[in-house]
């Protein structure tokens, strides 16, 4: 019996430690979104909206003005400021 009640707690213990590390896994992900991906996603959105401006004539003519918007402008948008905080895989 002591040895079934000691396997339980050991069983219990490791699933609950799990939980705990997890956890800090989401802090430190969402940290590191907060400081430095956020930062970077922006000036990407900046530098992206500045070189859509500039290929703007390019894009005209070849007629793919929305193809050039979404990649330079929509998904670093959506990257930066839709995306919730530490959810690095959000496709939508």
């Amino acid at each position: 019996m002591k040895k079934a009640f000691i396997i339980l707690l050991t069983l219990l213990f490791s699933f609950t430690s799990t939980a705990v590390f997890a956890a800090q896994d989401d802090d430190v992900a969402v940290t590191m979104d907060l400081l430095l991906l956020r930062p970077i996603g922006f000036a990407t959105l900046v530098g992206g909206t500045g070189i859509f401006i500039l290929s703007l004539p390019l894009a005209v003519i070849s007629g793919s003005v929305g193809k050039t918007s979404n990649a330079l402008v929509v998904e670093p948008l959506k990257y930066t400021f839709t995306r919730p905080l530490g959810d690095y895989d959000n496709n939508e």
